[in-house]
């Protein structure tokens, strides 16, 4: 499936060191009229968060607020919600009619997607995240 970003707004930068843009997204692949937090770097595993980036450096979508200290609650909220897009992204491979090869490769980085707040105690560890790499 190809994921393509249909309109970006809210820009703000997530990290000190202005390497993460947190911002709100519409998707090709989910319903027109809703927004989705989105966190969008120049390293990002996909093509659209690497765009997005860019082009938000570039304001394409308005200026890029400046970084801003916040909670863990709020941190928590951001990582879960670009988690949640990710997983969404992968659940046509646990469909019934998928291989159980496939199955297997993408049932283990869904499961690190979902272990991936664990011990998670602080704002600093929150902003830190990596996310898994998904299979190819």
């Amino acid at each position: 499936m190809i994921i393509e970003i249909l309109e970006v707004r809210n820009c703000k930068y997530s990290k000190k060191d202005n390497s993460s843009i947190d911002c709100e997204a519409r998707f090709s692949h989910l319903p027109n009229d809703e927004w989705f937090p989105f966190t969008a770097n120049p390293n990002d595993v996909t093509e659209h968060g690497r765009t997005t980036f860019a082009n938000a450096e570039k304001g394409d979508y308005g200026e890029v607020a400046v970084y801003e200290d916040s909670s863990l609650e709020n941190e928590m909220m951001n990582v879960r919600a670009e988690r949640n897009i990710l997983l969404f992204e992968t659940d046509w491979t646990q469909n019934a009619d998928v291989p159980q090869a496939t199955k297997d490769k993408w049932a283990a980085y869904r499961q690190e997607l979902r272990d991936l707040t664990e011990g998670m105690d602080t704002a600093e560890k929150a902003r830190a995240v990596v996310f898994p790499t998904p299979p190819e």
